[in-house]
């Protein structure tokens, strides 16, 4: 995100043969693939389209099982969708709540436009579809009162059968956002009682930042 560099092929290649041959020479009956990382991955479509070809190409050769995953923001097209709903056993889509929410949090980065819509199309796309995925969402000062109407639009819209709520650690660049640290008794507040929401309607709420193993201020390690 902070650059507009690629991943070169040639890199994607030498990463998937890494992984490959380590399980072969494990003696893994196969590999799992996931796009995922710091920025949006289908924007290196590309090398996304290739690896999956490649990887799947020559683990049936070798024998052994490709699966693949991805973490998403929904902003592509509606064949791309369909293309990766076929692909990837398992999606996380990053959308943050009702489009007020989501144009203010996540408006287009080219021009600044909302993005609901699209979202809002891609999340269509991946029902009729019948993909495997779930709805990954960034509480902000903007939501954090609000979780349970977010919890709630999400049941409406999708048939995600697991949300995740996520808030906003002010660590990294977000030092330098201005923005106020996140109240965390309003979030627990608000977790407990979305998390009934989302019982109600037969899906699941996670929080992946509590860890009872470790105390700790942020939610990714590489921070």
């Amino acid at each position: 995100g902070e650059t507009d560099s690629m991943m070169p092929w040639e890199t994607a290649r030498s990463a998937l043969d890494f992984v490959i041959d380590n399980a072969l020479l494990a003696g893994q009956a196969g590999v799992k693939v996931v796009f995922h990382g710091d920025g949006e991955p289908t924007l290196g479509w590309p090398v996304m389209e290739r690896s999956i070809a490649y990887a799947g190409e020559r683990c049936a050769r070798e024998g052994i099982a490709c699966s693949f995953e991805g973490g998403l923001n929904g902003i592509l097209s509606e064949s791309r969708v369909r293309w990766l709903a076929g692909k990837l056993s398992n999606i996380t889509l990053s959308v943050d709540g009702p489009p007020d929410i989501q144009d203010a949090q996540r408006p287009l980065a080219s021009d600044g436009r909302p993005s609901s819509a699209i979202v809002a199309r891609t999340l269509a796309v991946l029902d009729e579809a019948g993909a495997n995925y779930g709805i990954r969402c960034t509480i902000t000062g903007l939501s954090v009162n609000r979780i349970s109407e977010v919890v709630e639009y999400f049941c409406k819209v999708s048939r995600a059968r697991m949300f995740m709520l996520e808030p906003a650690f002010v660590a990294g660049r977000a030092l330098d956002s201005g923005e106020p640290p996140l109240d965390p008794e309003a979030f627990v507040r608000g977790f407990l009682s979305a998390r009934l929401a989302a019982k109600r309607h037969g899906r699941r709420l996670l929080f992946s930042g509590a860890r009872a193993d470790q105390i700790t201020n942020r939610f990714c390690g590489a921070i």
